[in-house]
């Protein structure tokens, strides 16, 4: 039946049987406390509306953002500030900096590009100048001090070159040779040499020279240095002296390129001088001793040897 609009405490007739049934009460409201305390979640008449759950913690309080735009405008530098005694740029400035903002910059390079370019020339030539005499103090030619003045050690003989004799040079370097013919061959290397049978007496005249470099060579070095070349052994190398040139002088033995003879090796202003003869009479028989005439033999020994000069280094990379 549904007795929502039934009164309070009356009674009703059952439409069906026409008993007569009395009305329940309702239920008597109870204090939110003692309901909440006395009823749980499985009881029928349980609220869940009457619990007291815990709050949060109330938000602390935010101010309010300005909404009005004058309020945001730049009203001047902050108290304190290192750059508030700047002027800010006028309007007229700002504008020409935003169409023109590399025309002061331009300007300025402008007028030091010159001055850099100046330097930068300067500079060079000056570098040039340096390597010029750095370079023409290691290669240009110098000579020594008993030929300081001489241009061509070959140029200098030739002006009295004796009857009989030629003039060979190497390196700046010439002696008077007799005539006569080729002996042999020497192979290509680094040292230019002639090796001549002479015409006259039949002597066997050897010389040579080659470009050695700043390197010091002392006495065994510069006999090791000749034993290579000739293709034998050097035997001997005591110091000798001839024309101002300080040397070793030793004797050619079993020698694939010359015979066995006296040679007298130097080293004078980067230059490296080997000079050498065999005598007709040496090692030769009585018979051809006999023939020989030792006059005109030791003639051509001493001008042959006497005649060696050294001239300017030749080679010059600027002078």
């Amino acid at each position: 039946m549904k007795l929502q609009k039934a009164p309070a405490g009356g009674k009703v007739k059952c439409p069906r049987c026409g008993a007569i049934v009395p009305v329940r009460q309702p239920a008597a409201t109870k204090p939110a406390a003692a309901a909440a305390g006395s009823l749980t979640p499985d009881d029928d008449d349980f609220d869940f509306g009457q619990i007291n759950f815990p709050s949060a913690a109330p938000a602390s309080s935010v101010s309010s953002f300005p909404v009005n735009a004058a309020a945001t405008a730049y009203q001047g530098p902050i108290p304190g500030d290192p750059l508030a005694n700047q002027e800010p740029a006028s309007d007229d400035a700002a504008a020409t900096a935003v169409a023109h903002p590399a025309a002061e910059n331009t300007a300025g390079k402008g007028k030091a590009l010159p001055v850099k370019i100046i330097a930068g020339v300067v500079s060079g030539l000056i570098a040039f100048v340096v390597m010029f005499f750095v370079v023409s103090m290691m290669f240009g030619g110098g000579g020594g001090d008993s030929t300081a003045n001489a241009v061509n050690a070959g140029a200098d003989l030739s002006k009295n070159v004796p009857a009989g004799y030629e003039v060979v040079e190497f390196e700046g370097c010439a002696v008077y040779m007799p005539e006569g013919s080729v002996y042999r061959e020497m192979p290509p290397g680094a040292m230019e040499s002639k090796v001549i049978e002479s015409a006259k007496t039949g002597s066997i005249f050897f010389f040579g020279a080659m470009y050695n470099g700043k390197m010091e060579l002392d006495k065994d070095q510069m006999r090791k240095k000749a034993t290579r070349f000739v293709a034998g052994d050097v035997l001997g190398g005591s110091p000798t002296q001839r024309n101002g040139y300080q040397g070793i002088k030793g004797r050619v033995s079993v020698s694939a390129m010359l015979p066995d003879m006296t040679i007298e090796a130097y080293l004078v202003d980067e230059r490296y001088i080997l000079i050498g003869s065999q005598p007709a009479s040496m090692g030769a028989d009585v018979e051809t001793q006999m023939s020989i005439d030792r006059a005109a033999e030791n003639e051509e020994q001493k001008i042959f040897f006497d005649s060696l000069t050294v001239g300017a280094k030749s080679g010059g990379l600027f002078f």
